[in-house]
């Protein structure tokens, strides 16, 4: 797993390019604002009631 932050969409795609040299297989690739939006929709799963309190 690699973790951390781009400066920007050509560091994206040089880092892509680097697992393609490689040979290796990405198998998922994620954004901060989704990897947020997944973990408060578990936080809101878990608890019932958060959800409910912020409208």
């Amino acid at each position: 797993m690699l973790c951390g932050s781009l400066l920007d969409q050509a560091a994206l795609y040089r880092v892509l390019l680097k697992i393609n040299s490689l040979g290796l297989t990405l198998l998922s690739l994620e954004t901060s604002e989704a990897a947020e939006a997944q973990e408060q929709s578990v936080r809101d799963t878990d608890h019932p009631n958060a959800a409910a309190s912020k409208q």
